[in-house]
Protein backbone atom coordinates (compact mmCIF):
# COMPACT_ATOMS: atom_id res chain seq x y z
CA UNK A 1 0.00 0.00 0.00
CA UNK A 2 1.47 3.49 -0.78
CA UNK A 3 2.01 6.36 1.15
CA UNK A 4 -0.03 8.51 -0.75
CA UNK A 5 -2.54 5.88 -0.26
CA UNK A 6 -2.39 5.67 3.31
CA UNK A 7 -2.46 10.10 3.43
CA UNK A 8 -6.11 9.35 1.90
CA UNK A 9 -7.28 7.12 3.86
CA UNK A 10 -5.85 8.77 7.38
CA UNK A 11 -7.64 11.86 6.31
CA UNK A 12 -10.73 10.61 5.68
CA UNK A 13 -10.95 9.62 9.05
CA UNK A 14 -9.81 12.46 10.37
CA UNK A 15 -12.12 14.50 8.56
CA UNK A 16 -14.97 12.16 9.60
CA UNK A 17 -13.76 11.71 12.94
CA UNK A 18 -13.78 14.93 14.10
CA UNK A 19 -16.89 15.71 12.06
CA UNK A 20 -18.91 13.72 14.79
CA UNK A 21 -17.46 15.29 17.46
CA UNK A 22 -17.78 18.48 16.66
CA UNK A 23 -21.76 17.37 16.03
CA UNK A 24 -22.05 15.88 19.25
CA UNK A 25 -19.86 18.74 21.37
CA UNK A 26 -22.47 21.68 19.40
CA UNK A 27 -25.45 19.55 20.32
CA UNK A 28 -24.37 19.19 23.91
CA UNK A 29 -23.00 22.85 24.71
CA UNK A 30 -26.38 24.21 22.57
CA UNK A 31 -28.50 22.19 25.26
CA UNK A 32 -27.15 23.87 28.36
CA UNK A 33 -30.47 25.62 30.38
CA UNK A 34 -32.60 23.43 28.43
CA UNK A 35 -33.40 19.79 26.89
CA UNK A 36 -32.25 17.94 24.16
CA UNK A 37 -34.92 17.20 21.85
CA UNK A 38 -35.63 13.59 20.65
CA UNK A 39 -34.12 14.45 17.24
CA UNK A 40 -30.90 15.95 19.04
CA UNK A 41 -30.22 12.41 21.00
CA UNK A 42 -31.22 10.68 17.96
CA UNK A 43 -28.43 12.48 16.14
CA UNK A 44 -25.34 12.08 19.18
CA UNK A 45 -26.53 8.36 19.25
CA UNK A 46 -25.97 8.09 15.53
CA UNK A 47 -22.62 10.09 15.63
CA UNK A 48 -21.32 8.14 18.37
CA UNK A 49 -22.33 5.15 16.78
CA UNK A 50 -20.16 6.02 13.41
CA UNK A 51 -17.54 6.80 15.83
CA UNK A 52 -17.42 2.91 16.78
CA UNK A 53 -17.04 2.07 13.42
CA UNK A 54 -14.68 4.45 12.43
CA UNK A 55 -12.17 3.45 15.16
CA UNK A 56 -13.15 -0.34 14.39
CA UNK A 57 -12.47 -0.08 10.62
CA UNK A 58 -9.28 1.56 11.56
CA UNK A 59 -8.25 -0.97 14.92
CA UNK A 60 -8.61 0.93 17.60
CA UNK A 61 -9.36 -1.50 19.85
CA UNK A 62 -9.43 0.49 23.01
CA UNK A 63 -11.20 3.57 21.59
CA UNK A 64 -13.81 1.58 20.37
CA UNK A 65 -14.82 0.49 23.94
CA UNK A 66 -14.86 3.74 24.53
CA UNK A 67 -17.26 4.78 21.96
CA UNK A 68 -19.51 1.83 22.52
CA UNK A 69 -19.93 2.89 25.92
CA UNK A 70 -21.23 6.67 25.08
CA UNK A 71 -23.43 4.77 22.49
CA UNK A 72 -25.47 2.43 24.97
CA UNK A 73 -25.65 5.01 27.52
CA UNK A 74 -27.44 7.19 24.83
CA UNK A 75 -29.45 4.28 24.02
CA UNK A 76 -30.86 3.53 27.03
CA UNK A 77 -31.55 7.77 27.10
CA UNK A 78 -33.25 7.00 24.43
CA UNK A 79 -35.40 4.17 25.75
CA UNK A 80 -35.90 6.44 29.10
CA UNK A 81 -33.93 4.06 31.53
CA UNK A 82 -31.22 7.12 31.77
CA UNK A 83 -31.99 10.92 31.74
CA UNK A 84 -29.52 13.14 29.73
CA UNK A 85 -29.71 15.69 32.81
CA UNK A 86 -27.38 18.83 33.03
CA UNK A 87 -24.76 16.48 34.94
CA UNK A 88 -25.02 13.90 32.94
CA UNK A 89 -24.60 16.12 29.63
CA UNK A 90 -21.16 17.52 31.26
CA UNK A 91 -20.12 13.88 31.47
CA UNK A 92 -20.78 13.07 28.01
CA UNK A 93 -19.24 16.43 27.04
CA UNK A 94 -15.98 15.61 29.16
CA UNK A 95 -15.99 11.97 27.50
CA UNK A 96 -15.90 14.14 23.80
CA UNK A 97 -12.64 15.82 25.17
CA UNK A 98 -11.08 12.92 25.89
CA UNK A 99 -11.88 10.73 23.14
CA UNK A 100 -11.12 14.00 20.93
CA UNK A 101 -7.37 14.17 22.19
CA UNK A 102 -6.84 10.20 21.42
CA UNK A 103 -8.00 10.54 17.96
CA UNK A 104 -5.97 13.61 17.63
CA UNK A 105 -2.77 11.65 19.25
CA UNK A 106 -3.69 8.47 17.11
CA UNK A 107 -4.05 10.00 14.00
CA UNK A 108 -0.23 12.13 14.45
CA UNK A 109 1.01 8.61 15.46
CA UNK A 110 -0.51 6.85 12.83
CA UNK A 111 -1.54 4.26 15.76
CA UNK A 112 -3.80 4.04 18.97
CA UNK A 113 -2.57 6.28 21.45
CA UNK A 114 -3.93 6.00 24.83
CA UNK A 115 -4.07 9.10 26.94
CA UNK A 116 -3.67 9.17 30.80
CA UNK A 117 -8.00 9.99 30.98
CA UNK A 118 -8.84 6.64 29.15
CA UNK A 119 -8.97 4.74 32.13
CA UNK A 120 -10.60 7.35 34.73
CA UNK A 121 -13.12 7.87 31.20
CA UNK A 122 -14.05 4.85 30.97
CA UNK A 123 -14.45 3.93 34.37
CA UNK A 124 -16.95 6.71 35.04
CA UNK A 125 -19.12 5.79 31.95
CA UNK A 126 -19.53 2.26 33.04
CA UNK A 127 -20.27 3.51 36.87
CA UNK A 128 -23.27 5.81 34.72
CA UNK A 129 -24.56 2.99 32.38
CA UNK A 130 -24.43 0.23 35.61
CA UNK A 131 -25.98 2.59 37.79
CA UNK A 132 -28.81 3.96 35.36
CA UNK A 133 -31.51 6.15 37.36
CA UNK A 134 -31.57 4.59 40.06
CA UNK A 135 -28.77 5.40 41.45
CA UNK A 136 -28.61 8.58 41.96
CA UNK A 137 -25.88 9.53 44.80
CA UNK A 138 -23.53 7.13 43.03
CA UNK A 139 -24.25 8.88 39.57
CA UNK A 140 -23.29 12.03 41.02
CA UNK A 141 -20.23 11.06 42.48
CA UNK A 142 -19.31 9.37 39.52
CA UNK A 143 -20.30 12.85 37.58
CA UNK A 144 -17.58 14.84 40.54
CA UNK A 145 -15.05 12.87 39.97
CA UNK A 146 -15.32 12.88 36.02
CA UNK A 147 -15.00 17.03 36.22
CA UNK A 148 -11.18 16.61 37.36
CA UNK A 149 -10.88 14.95 33.87
CA UNK A 150 -11.78 17.87 31.20
CA UNK A 151 -9.28 20.07 33.28
CA UNK A 152 -6.25 18.06 32.05
CA UNK A 153 -7.80 16.93 29.18
CA UNK A 154 -8.52 20.57 27.48
CA UNK A 155 -5.23 21.76 28.34
CA UNK A 156 -3.97 19.28 25.11
CA UNK A 157 -6.43 19.81 23.04
CA UNK A 158 -6.58 22.86 20.53
CA UNK A 159 -10.08 22.95 19.39
CA UNK A 160 -8.87 25.97 16.93
CA UNK A 161 -6.74 23.75 14.55
CA UNK A 162 -9.53 21.22 14.58
CA UNK A 163 -10.96 23.26 12.04
CA UNK A 164 -10.24 21.71 8.36
CA UNK A 165 -10.03 24.58 6.88
CA UNK A 166 -7.45 24.11 4.23
CA UNK A 167 -5.11 20.80 2.44
CA UNK A 168 -2.08 22.91 3.15
CA UNK A 169 -0.54 22.44 6.38
CA UNK A 170 -0.31 25.45 8.59
CA UNK A 171 3.47 25.04 9.02
CA UNK A 172 3.28 25.48 4.50
CA UNK A 173 1.11 28.28 4.70
CA UNK A 174 3.17 30.28 7.41
CA UNK A 175 6.17 29.93 5.20
CA UNK A 176 4.31 30.90 1.94
CA UNK A 177 2.90 34.15 3.75
CA UNK A 178 6.44 35.16 5.17
CA UNK A 179 7.79 34.19 1.51
CA UNK A 180 5.43 36.49 -0.34
CA UNK A 181 5.16 39.37 2.15
CA UNK A 182 9.12 39.22 1.61
CA UNK A 183 8.70 39.55 -2.38
CA UNK A 184 6.90 42.29 -2.43
CA UNK A 185 9.33 43.92 0.22
CA UNK A 186 11.86 42.90 -2.66
CA UNK A 187 9.92 44.27 -5.59
CA UNK A 188 8.50 47.80 -3.95
CA UNK A 189 12.53 48.19 -3.19
CA UNK A 190 13.45 47.56 -6.87
CA UNK A 191 10.59 49.55 -7.76
CA UNK A 192 11.85 52.53 -5.40
CA UNK A 193 15.36 52.08 -7.10
CA UNK A 194 14.18 52.10 -11.01
CA UNK A 195 12.24 55.49 -9.24
CA UNK A 196 15.16 57.22 -8.40
CA UNK A 197 16.74 56.57 -11.85
CA UNK A 198 14.48 58.67 -13.54
CA UNK A 199 12.35 57.47 -16.74
CA UNK A 200 14.38 56.93 -19.40
CA UNK A 201 12.95 55.23 -22.22
CA UNK A 202 15.50 52.12 -22.29
CA UNK A 203 13.90 51.53 -18.76
CA UNK A 204 10.19 51.95 -20.03
CA UNK A 205 9.88 48.12 -20.40
CA UNK A 206 11.60 47.13 -17.02
CA UNK A 207 8.92 49.61 -15.57
CA UNK A 208 6.09 47.81 -16.81
CA UNK A 209 7.38 44.58 -15.84
CA UNK A 210 8.42 45.04 -12.95
CA UNK A 211 5.03 46.69 -12.25
CA UNK A 212 3.22 43.70 -12.93
CA UNK A 213 5.15 41.77 -11.00
CA UNK A 214 4.65 43.83 -7.97
CA UNK A 215 0.97 43.22 -8.26
CA UNK A 216 1.01 39.62 -9.21
CA UNK A 217 2.76 39.35 -5.99
CA UNK A 218 0.09 41.09 -4.05
CA UNK A 219 -2.52 38.85 -5.46
CA UNK A 220 -0.85 35.80 -4.52
CA UNK A 221 -0.23 37.34 -0.72
CA UNK A 222 -3.52 38.17 -1.09
CA UNK A 223 -5.21 34.71 -1.91
CA UNK A 224 -2.49 33.30 0.75
CA UNK A 225 -4.25 35.58 3.31
CA UNK A 226 -7.89 34.20 2.33
CA UNK A 227 -6.40 30.69 2.70
CA UNK A 228 -5.48 31.64 6.81
CA UNK A 229 -9.06 33.03 7.25
CA UNK A 230 -11.26 30.57 9.46
CA UNK A 231 -14.38 31.00 10.91
CA UNK A 232 -14.38 31.84 14.82
CA UNK A 233 -16.89 28.44 15.31
CA UNK A 234 -14.31 26.43 16.91
CA UNK A 235 -12.96 29.65 19.21
CA UNK A 236 -17.08 29.96 20.33
CA UNK A 237 -17.11 26.25 21.47
CA UNK A 238 -14.42 26.32 23.58
CA UNK A 239 -15.59 30.18 24.97
CA UNK A 240 -18.90 28.25 24.99
CA UNK A 241 -17.61 25.22 27.61
CA UNK A 242 -15.39 27.68 29.67
CA UNK A 243 -18.45 29.52 30.47
CA UNK A 244 -20.57 26.81 31.12
CA UNK A 245 -18.32 25.27 33.26
CA UNK A 246 -17.42 28.48 35.35
CA UNK A 247 -20.97 28.73 35.79
CA UNK A 248 -21.16 25.22 37.43
CA UNK A 249 -18.43 25.61 39.86
CA UNK A 250 -20.00 29.28 40.98
CA UNK A 251 -23.42 27.29 41.11
CA UNK A 252 -24.82 30.40 38.79
CA UNK A 253 -27.36 29.88 35.67
CA UNK A 254 -26.38 32.00 32.81
CA UNK A 255 -27.80 32.39 29.25
CA UNK A 256 -24.67 32.13 27.20
CA UNK A 257 -25.82 33.96 23.43
CA UNK A 258 -23.71 34.12 20.56
CA UNK A 259 -24.00 36.09 17.08
CA UNK A 260 -21.56 36.34 14.50
CA UNK A 261 -19.55 32.93 14.75
CA UNK A 262 -19.92 32.34 11.43
CA UNK A 263 -16.90 35.80 11.15
CA UNK A 264 -13.91 35.00 9.65
CA UNK A 265 -10.25 35.85 10.84
CA UNK A 266 -6.71 34.83 10.33
CA UNK A 267 -5.96 31.68 12.60
CA UNK A 268 -3.56 33.12 14.25
CA UNK A 269 -5.33 35.91 15.42
CA UNK A 270 -8.17 33.81 16.44
CA UNK A 271 -5.98 31.53 18.58
CA UNK A 272 -4.29 34.48 20.24
CA UNK A 273 -8.08 35.61 21.30
CA UNK A 274 -8.82 32.41 22.78
CA UNK A 275 -7.32 33.86 26.44
CA UNK A 276 -8.27 36.91 26.68
CA UNK A 277 -12.16 36.04 25.81
CA UNK A 278 -12.37 33.19 28.48
CA UNK A 279 -10.59 35.30 31.36
CA UNK A 280 -13.47 38.19 30.45
CA UNK A 281 -16.44 35.64 30.30
CA UNK A 282 -15.41 34.23 33.69
CA UNK A 283 -15.13 37.57 35.20
CA UNK A 284 -18.24 38.38 33.96
CA UNK A 285 -19.81 34.99 35.53
CA UNK A 286 -17.88 35.91 38.34
CA UNK A 287 -17.91 39.30 39.20
CA UNK A 288 -20.45 40.45 37.05
CA UNK A 289 -23.45 38.19 37.64
CA UNK A 290 -25.17 38.03 40.64
CA UNK A 291 -25.57 35.62 42.81
CA UNK A 292 -29.85 34.02 42.40
CA UNK A 293 -30.96 35.31 46.20
CA UNK A 294 -29.32 38.99 44.86
CA UNK A 295 -30.91 39.00 41.10
CA UNK A 296 -34.64 37.55 41.59
CA UNK A 297 -36.29 40.19 39.18
CA UNK A 298 -34.10 39.93 36.48
CA UNK A 299 -33.76 35.72 36.61
CA UNK A 300 -31.48 34.02 34.83
CA UNK A 301 -28.13 35.71 33.92
CA UNK A 302 -27.07 36.56 30.49
CA UNK A 303 -23.91 37.02 28.71
CA UNK A 304 -23.84 38.17 25.07
CA UNK A 305 -21.11 37.19 22.61
CA UNK A 306 -21.09 38.71 19.09
CA UNK A 307 -18.28 38.97 16.07
CA UNK A 308 -18.59 41.28 13.35
CA UNK A 309 -16.72 42.59 10.28
CA UNK A 310 -16.23 46.25 9.78
CA UNK A 311 -14.16 46.57 6.76
CA UNK A 312 -10.77 44.33 7.39
CA UNK A 313 -11.13 44.93 11.42
CA UNK A 314 -13.00 42.73 13.56
CA UNK A 315 -15.06 43.96 16.12
CA UNK A 316 -16.04 41.97 19.28
CA UNK A 317 -18.30 42.76 21.98
CA UNK A 318 -19.10 41.04 25.50
CA UNK A 319 -21.69 42.21 27.59
CA UNK A 320 -23.90 41.02 30.58
CA UNK A 321 -26.77 42.14 32.94
CA UNK A 322 -24.60 41.58 36.47
CA UNK A 323 -24.04 44.22 38.72
CA UNK A 324 -22.28 46.52 36.33
CA UNK A 325 -18.28 48.34 37.42
CA UNK A 326 -18.42 50.50 40.71
CA UNK A 327 -16.87 53.50 39.90
CA UNK A 328 -16.23 54.16 43.66
CA UNK A 329 -15.50 50.81 44.01
CA UNK A 330 -12.23 51.15 41.14
CA UNK A 331 -11.68 54.63 42.32
CA UNK A 332 -10.86 53.84 46.26
CA UNK A 333 -8.94 50.65 45.16
CA UNK A 334 -6.99 53.21 42.45
CA UNK A 335 -6.05 55.48 45.50
CA UNK A 336 -5.13 52.40 47.81
CA UNK A 337 -2.52 51.09 45.32
CA UNK A 338 -1.64 54.09 44.21
CA UNK A 339 -2.65 54.36 40.65
CA UNK A 340 -3.90 57.43 41.00
CA UNK A 341 -3.45 60.81 43.15
CA UNK A 342 -5.99 61.33 45.94
CA UNK A 343 -5.53 65.27 44.68
CA UNK A 344 -8.43 65.31 42.21
CA UNK A 345 -9.77 61.44 40.69
CA UNK A 346 -13.41 63.01 40.63
CA UNK A 347 -11.94 64.63 37.51
CA UNK A 348 -11.29 61.91 35.68
CA UNK A 349 -13.90 60.88 32.92
CA UNK A 350 -15.80 57.84 33.36
CA UNK A 351 -13.89 55.72 30.44
CA UNK A 352 -10.35 56.46 32.68
CA UNK A 353 -12.07 55.31 35.63
CA UNK A 354 -12.94 52.17 34.01
CA UNK A 355 -9.59 51.61 32.17
CA UNK A 356 -8.33 51.34 35.47
CA UNK A 357 -9.05 47.95 35.66
CA UNK A 358 -6.21 46.94 33.50
CA UNK A 359 -3.36 48.36 35.64
CA UNK A 360 -1.39 45.10 36.82
CA UNK A 361 -2.34 43.71 40.15
CA UNK A 362 -5.59 45.37 40.28
CA UNK A 363 -8.32 43.69 41.70
CA UNK A 364 -11.63 44.77 43.50
CA UNK A 365 -12.45 41.03 44.44
CA UNK A 366 -13.13 40.84 48.50
CA UNK A 367 -11.68 36.89 47.82
CA UNK A 368 -9.58 34.76 46.03
CA UNK A 369 -10.99 32.21 44.31
CA UNK A 370 -10.15 30.08 41.24
CA UNK A 371 -11.39 32.55 39.03
CA UNK A 372 -10.49 35.80 40.65
CA UNK A 373 -8.84 37.86 43.32
CA UNK A 374 -5.01 37.67 42.64
CA UNK A 375 -4.85 40.79 40.57
CA UNK A 376 -3.42 38.36 37.99
CA UNK A 377 -5.80 38.78 34.09
CA UNK A 378 -7.20 42.14 33.24
CA UNK A 379 -3.83 43.81 32.35
CA UNK A 380 -3.13 40.43 30.49
CA UNK A 381 -6.18 40.57 28.81
CA UNK A 382 -5.28 44.64 27.98
CA UNK A 383 -1.84 43.51 27.12
CA UNK A 384 -2.61 40.48 24.67
CA UNK A 385 -5.43 42.86 22.57
CA UNK A 386 -2.44 45.21 21.70
CA UNK A 387 -0.09 42.82 20.93
CA UNK A 388 -2.63 42.17 18.15
CA UNK A 389 -2.94 45.44 17.25
CA UNK A 390 -6.19 46.16 19.01
CA UNK A 391 -7.70 47.99 21.48
CA UNK A 392 -10.44 47.18 24.04
CA UNK A 393 -12.90 49.79 25.66
CA UNK A 394 -15.82 49.43 28.59
CA UNK A 395 -19.08 50.93 28.77
CA UNK A 396 -20.96 50.20 32.23
CA UNK A 397 -23.90 51.28 34.16
CA UNK A 398 -24.46 49.99 37.57
CA UNK A 399 -26.92 47.57 38.02
CA UNK A 400 -27.12 47.17 34.32
CA UNK A 401 -24.22 45.65 33.17
CA UNK A 402 -20.80 45.92 31.27
CA UNK A 403 -19.93 46.13 27.39
CA UNK A 404 -16.60 45.46 26.54
CA UNK A 405 -16.24 46.16 22.69
CA UNK A 406 -12.82 44.89 20.98
CA UNK A 407 -10.98 46.11 17.81
CA UNK A 408 -8.85 44.13 16.20
CA UNK A 409 -7.41 43.91 12.13
CA UNK A 410 -9.26 40.87 11.12
CA UNK A 411 -5.91 39.74 9.08
CA UNK A 412 -2.35 39.36 9.36
CA UNK A 413 -0.42 41.99 6.60
CA UNK A 414 3.07 42.85 5.76
CA UNK A 415 4.73 45.70 8.20
CA UNK A 416 7.07 48.24 6.98
CA UNK A 417 9.92 48.70 10.03
CA UNK A 418 13.84 49.68 10.18
CA UNK A 419 15.90 46.82 11.41
CA UNK A 420 18.15 47.25 13.75
CA UNK A 421 20.89 44.66 13.23
CA UNK A 422 23.82 45.93 15.46
CA UNK A 423 22.60 45.25 18.31
CA UNK A 424 23.22 41.94 20.35
CA UNK A 425 19.66 41.11 19.15
CA UNK A 426 17.71 42.11 16.06
CA UNK A 427 14.93 44.51 16.28
CA UNK A 428 12.90 45.81 14.35
CA UNK A 429 10.67 49.49 14.74
CA UNK A 430 7.69 49.98 13.01
CA UNK A 431 8.12 52.73 10.29
CA UNK A 432 4.61 54.58 11.32
CA UNK A 433 6.11 55.09 14.80
CA UNK A 434 9.36 56.85 13.33
CA UNK A 435 9.53 60.77 12.77
CA UNK A 436 13.27 60.38 12.14
CA UNK A 437 16.35 59.01 12.27
CA UNK A 438 19.48 61.37 12.72
CA UNK A 439 22.85 61.41 13.11
CA UNK A 440 23.41 62.69 17.15
CA UNK A 441 26.09 65.11 15.77
CA UNK A 442 23.67 67.47 13.45
CA UNK A 443 21.89 67.49 16.48
CA UNK A 444 21.32 69.94 19.30
CA UNK A 445 21.40 68.50 22.72
CA UNK A 446 20.74 70.01 26.22
CA UNK A 447 21.86 68.62 29.74
CA UNK A 448 18.60 68.56 31.96
CA UNK A 449 18.60 67.16 35.73
CA UNK A 450 21.60 64.79 34.55
CA UNK A 451 19.80 63.44 31.52
CA UNK A 452 20.99 64.29 27.65
CA UNK A 453 17.58 65.91 25.88
CA UNK A 454 17.15 66.92 21.93
CA UNK A 455 15.23 69.85 21.15
CA UNK A 456 11.76 69.24 19.30
CA UNK A 457 8.55 70.83 18.84
CA UNK A 458 9.98 73.42 21.55
CA UNK A 459 10.24 70.50 23.82
CA UNK A 460 13.04 69.17 25.56
CA UNK A 461 13.13 64.87 24.72
CA UNK A 462 15.03 63.06 26.91
CA UNK A 463 17.46 60.18 25.05
CA UNK A 464 16.40 56.96 26.15
CA UNK A 465 19.44 54.44 26.30
CA UNK A 466 17.79 51.74 23.80
CA UNK A 467 20.26 49.10 25.06
CA UNK A 468 19.65 49.79 28.55
CA UNK A 469 15.91 49.65 28.17
CA UNK A 470 15.83 46.24 26.25
CA UNK A 471 18.32 44.95 28.90
CA UNK A 472 20.72 44.17 26.30
CA UNK A 473 24.63 44.16 26.64
CA UNK A 474 26.16 47.43 25.57
CA UNK A 475 26.73 47.82 21.63
CA UNK A 476 30.21 48.13 20.21
CA UNK A 477 30.19 51.59 19.31
CA UNK A 478 33.57 51.67 17.88
CA UNK A 479 33.89 52.48 14.19
CA UNK A 480 29.60 53.78 14.59
CA UNK A 481 28.20 57.06 14.66
CA UNK A 482 25.38 57.26 17.48
CA UNK A 483 22.10 57.95 15.77
CA UNK A 484 19.03 59.01 17.45
CA UNK A 485 15.43 57.79 16.42
CA UNK A 486 12.77 60.11 17.34
CA UNK A 487 9.57 57.68 18.01
CA UNK A 488 6.07 59.65 18.11
CA UNK A 489 2.95 58.19 19.25
CA UNK A 490 -0.22 60.65 19.04
CA UNK A 491 1.34 63.79 20.70
CA UNK A 492 3.72 61.75 22.73
CA UNK A 493 7.43 61.63 21.25
CA UNK A 494 10.82 59.64 22.57
CA UNK A 495 14.24 59.66 21.52
CA UNK A 496 16.69 56.72 21.45
CA UNK A 497 19.99 56.16 20.53
CA UNK A 498 21.47 54.05 18.39
CA UNK A 499 24.90 52.74 17.16
CA UNK A 500 25.13 51.12 14.13
CA UNK A 501 23.79 51.10 10.43
CA UNK A 502 19.73 50.45 9.72
CA UNK A 503 18.29 49.09 6.69
CA UNK A 504 14.32 49.41 5.89
CA UNK A 505 12.00 46.23 5.21
CA UNK A 506 8.37 44.22 5.49
CA UNK A 507 7.78 41.24 7.87
CA UNK A 508 4.68 39.78 8.90
CA UNK A 509 5.19 39.31 12.95
CA UNK A 510 3.79 36.31 14.55
CA UNK A 511 2.37 36.63 17.86
CA UNK A 512 5.19 35.73 20.76
CA UNK A 513 5.51 32.48 22.36
CA UNK A 514 5.11 32.46 26.09
CA UNK A 515 8.64 32.63 27.11
CA UNK A 516 9.03 35.83 24.56
CA UNK A 517 5.66 37.40 25.59
CA UNK A 518 7.32 37.58 28.89
CA UNK A 519 9.90 40.40 27.53
CA UNK A 520 8.10 43.59 28.05
CA UNK A 521 9.18 45.66 25.06
CA UNK A 522 8.51 42.91 22.69
CA UNK A 523 5.30 42.34 20.57
CA UNK A 524 6.11 39.90 17.63
CA UNK A 525 8.88 37.60 16.05
CA UNK A 526 10.16 36.72 13.12
CA UNK A 527 12.52 35.49 11.02
CA UNK A 528 14.85 37.20 8.24
CA UNK A 529 16.31 34.99 4.92
CA UNK A 530 19.50 34.00 7.17
CA UNK A 531 17.18 32.82 9.68
CA UNK A 532 17.93 35.72 12.24
CA UNK A 533 15.03 35.83 14.56
CA UNK A 534 14.12 39.69 14.50
CA UNK A 535 11.69 40.62 17.55
CA UNK A 536 9.54 43.69 16.83
CA UNK A 537 9.74 46.65 19.27
CA UNK A 538 6.59 47.15 20.96
CA UNK A 539 6.55 50.78 20.75
CA UNK A 540 3.31 51.27 22.78
CA UNK A 541 4.89 49.87 25.95
CA UNK A 542 8.10 52.25 25.33
CA UNK A 543 5.85 54.85 26.03
CA UNK A 544 3.89 53.89 28.78
CA UNK A 545 7.31 53.38 30.28
CA UNK A 546 8.51 56.71 29.65
CA UNK A 547 5.43 58.00 30.77
CA UNK A 548 5.96 56.22 34.72
CA UNK A 549 9.29 57.23 34.60
CA UNK A 550 8.53 61.19 34.06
Amino acid sequence: MDDEFLDEIWGQFESEALEHCKNCEDLLLDSANKDLSKAEIDSIFRSFHSLKGLTGSIGFSETVTLTHLAEDLISESRKGTITLDDKLRTALLNFTDVLKTILQKSIKERKEVITKNFGPCKSVLEEILQGKSSKIKERNRVLNFDDTIVSETLNDLDLIEEERFTQVSSTSLDDLFQKSGTLISRANALKRAFEQVGSAPENDYANVILEKLVNDIQVVNGRITDLRLISVNGLVRRLKRAAIDTSRSLKKTIKFNVKGDNERADRSIIRALADPLMHMIRNSIDHGIEEAKDRPKKGIGKINLSFQKEGDNLVIKLSDDGRGLDKEKILKKAIEKKFISTSNPKELEERDIYSLIFKPGFSTAENVSSTSGRGVGMDVVEKNIALLGGKIEIYSEKNKGANFSILIPGAVSTEECIILKDLPTFYAVPSRSVQWVKNKSDLETDIVTGTEHIRYNKSQIPIQNLNKLLSLPSSNSEGFVEKIILLSLSDKAIAINYFGDFIYDEFVFDQPDKLISNLPFVSGTTVDDDRNIIFRLNVERLFDYDDQAA
